[in-house]
């Protein structure tokens, strides 16, 4: 069985990594996210003109020039950052193919969820292209969606809620696969509106579906810049799809997970501190 295994996927790519694997490492799972940045400029070499953003109103935008490089490059780094490392998948009891040896010691590994941003040159070559526009000075708002950025997106913005809306983060998580908080996240006061709200003809955009209480709003997939356990979601799908054993039998956590032994396995004992192993 190879050490490296690599899955293309539609929406993103996954690779799983064994060969880390020791008495402290688990399995290493990457996803990697391809995207073309499509930065538009004012047609026919001007300096400006009117673009309409994703409700159809017309905005005043202007040419990137040299900024453009320094935006993009915040941009991924900040996406980096933000998703990289955030979780650890707890390994299922019974999937013992994945076992491995060191220093006379059988060691079952978790996996650690690790993600990489790969902005490439051409959308044929990406798994989502968005098209990214410099606003002018004067233009006081732009509604931006999944496939239409402003250069304003990377900046966060404080919330009342406590927390920093961080557009380029947020939308990033829906090109992982990820939905509102009020659509599929923990079940709470703003799952059940938003499902009210859709129920009645509303959309999994509206404001309601960003999060009710407090604590949905400052999640990163409401309104907020918070990371949460539930966001493994795109990690599960993937290690699902190694294991051949169901997403949902990968619990997600936030917090370190050090690979067990069997005689650990059996006793159903976890080690979130480093342990003592010689």
């Amino acid at each position: 069985m190879a050490l490296i295994e690599k899955k293309a996927m539609s929406k993103w790519d996954a690779e799983l990594n064994r060969k880390v694997c020791d008495r402290y490492n688990n399995c290493d799972l990457t996803i990697t996210l391809k995207l073309f940045l499509n930065k538009v400029d004012p047609a026919g070499g001007a300096a400006s003109q009117m673009f309409p953003d994703a409700g159809g109103t017309n905005r005043k935008i202007v040419r990137w020039g040299a900024k453009w490089s320094t935006w993009t490059t915040k941009f991924r780094r900040d996406c980096e950052k933000a998703w990289h490392g955030k979780f650890w998948l707890k390994c299922p009891d019974s999937l013992t193919k994945w076992d491995y040896t060191d220093k006379g010691v059988i060691y079952r590994p978790n996996t650690w969820c690790r993600f990489r941003l790969k902005l490439v040159n051409s959308a044929g070559a990406a798994h989502h292209s968005i098209r990214c526009v410099r606003l002018d000075s004067t233009v006081p708002f732009f509604r931006s969606h999944s496939g239409l950025y402003d250069h304003r997106d990377i900046t966060p913005v404080p919330q009342a809620h406590g927390s920093k809306k961080k557009t380029h983060v947020h939308e990033v998580g829906h090109l992982l696969g990820l939905p509102h908080v009020g659509v599929d996240g923990p079940i709470g006061i703003g799952w059940a509106k938003c499902l009210i709200n859709v129920a009645v003809g509303g959309s999994t955009n509206d404001s309601v579906c960003y999060g009710a209480s407090p604590e949905e709003k400052r999640d990163i997939m409401g309104s907020g810049s918070v990371i949460r356990a539930w966001h493994a979601a795109p990690w599960q799908e993937a290690i699902g799809k190694f294991s051949g054993l169901a997403k949902n039998m990968w619990r997600a956590e936030t917090r370190r997970h050090y690979p067990r032994s069997l005689a650990e396995v059996r006793s159903k004992k976890w080690h979130h501190s480093k342990p003592s192993r010689g």
